[in-house]
């Protein structure tokens, strides 16, 4: 929107900002890595071997992380496409095309402000994931939805 009513310069300059207050926040964040590891005498000792967790070991966590992945780069490889669709092939401006990423962006984050709701009260890690999974097919449809735009 900023580029259809104020040109290139400001929206840059404004994008710029926002990568400065990234890069801020990032800084302020606190971790808990790092110091020194105290190993329990216990749980260690000869023939005991200790191993990093592991994203294959879970596999409910591969099967979310695997389509996450999927759905997240055909919608960016959509995103790359969007603006050469909406600005030639419908012939609007760039305002129209600033209201249409606006929305979507609106849509996400009103999404995950409901589904954050929602998935305190799943307990079953499944049914989170299902949910997660619904969730995922809800966007691949509205980008399905734009291309039976006439």
């Amino acid at each position: 929107m900023l580029v259809g009513e104020f040109g290139a310069r400001l929206p840059l300059l404004v994008d710029a900002g926002s990568y400065l207050a990234l890069v801020a926040a990032g800084l302020l964040i606190r971790t808990r890595r790092g110091g020194s590891r105290r190993a329990d005498p216990a749980a260690t000792g000869p023939g005991t071997a200790t191993t990093g967790w592991r994203l294959r070991r879970d596999p409910l966590l591969v099967v979310m992380v695997g389509t996450l992945a999927a759905v997240i780069g055909a919608v960016g490889a959509i995103n790359v496409i969007e603006v050469f669709f909406i600005r030639e092939t419908l012939g609007s401006s760039t305002t129209v095309y600033g209201v249409v990423t606006g929305a979507w962006t609106l849509g996400i984050v009103l999404g995950g402000w409901l589904f954050a709701r929602l998935a305190r009260r799943l307990v079953d890690d499944g049914a989170l994931l299902g949910a997660g999974l619904a969730l995922l097919g809800g966007c691949c449809l509205a980008v399905l939805a734009s291309a039976a735009v006439p």
